[in-house]
């Protein structure tokens, strides 16, 4: 039994969330967005992240400018069985990333899968799902990873992003996702989200992120949350050894919920 409300602002849970930091040398903004709307059918749910940074260094010559930028959207829908076990679910994902850090400026992915709740009980979910998605990236070179080992002459000078390939994969998804929350005086909310991509076509490939967020209310509508994201991938620095294959970002900061 699964309790669906009748009116839409209680079937949609939506939080946002922004922090900004400036100094003369640094400036960050983060934006965010979550949320899930149920229906009788399934539940829905989505999330919006932009982090872009600005930092700039002075020498003895010059003051050198930097920017990097990296974007997230993700959208997802569970269609509850009707009949059998309530547990079990087919899933279908939609995602759209660009991650200057990791040296690709779109990607874009479209995938279905199974999924089961291992729990599933009032304050406390678990799930897991597995599947298969079709991805288009800009990056560097198309080539495969396990050729790397061809290019003599080490690592190639980075192409702007007006020259990077389009290329198209075929990845597996590996999927859990971790919820805790309580409803008392003062409402806590911890969720662990975690993926792992590895690749069928760019063969020793392998992707990989995980979110965390912990929300505790301070007064009504009102949270102090904590938001931290990683980013791997393999092959980022492929073809670029100045490319790291890790991203990661840590927030902190008062939201509001809806």
């Amino acid at each position: 039994m699964r309790p669906i409300e009748a009116e839409l602002a209680d079937k949609l849970d939506l939080q946002l969330s922004s922090t900004f930091y400036a100094d003369p040398d640094n400036q960050t903004l983060t934006l965010a967005a979550r949320g899930t709307y149920d229906q009788r059918g399934g539940r829905t749910s989505f999330s919006a992240r932009i982090d872009d940074s600005k930092t700039s260094s002075t020498d003895q010559e010059n003051t050198v400018k930097q920017t990097s930028n990296a974007s997230t959207f993700k959208i997802s829908r569970e269609f509850w069985r009707e009949r059998g076990t309530a547990q079990s679910y087919r899933v279908l994902n939609a995602r759209y990333d660009s991650n200057d850090e990791l040296g690709f400026s779109h990607r874009g992915s479209l995938g279905i899968g199974l999924g089961r709740y291992l729990i599933n009980e009032l304050g406390h979910e678990l799930a897991i799902s597995a599947g298969i998605q079709g991805v288009q990236e800009r990056r560097e070179t198309c080539d495969d990873r396990a050729n790397d080992g061809d290019n003599i002459g080490g690592a190639q000078p980075a192409r702007s992003k007006e020259s990077q390939q389009t290329c198209n994969d075929a990845e597996l998804f590996l999927n859990f996702n971790w919820h805790l929350y309580s409803f008392q005086k003062l409402d806590m909310d911890i969720s662990l989200n975690g993926n792992t991509y590895p690749s069928l076509s760019d063969w020793g490939r392998v992707r990989g992120d995980l979110d965390l967020l912990i929300s505790w209310e301070l007064f009504d509508s009102f949270y102090w949350t904590v938001s931290a994201r990683t980013e791997i991938d393999n092959a980022a620095g492929r073809d670029d050894t100045s490319l790291s294959n890790s991203d990661f970002n840590l927030t902190t900061g008062v939201t509001w919920k809806y």
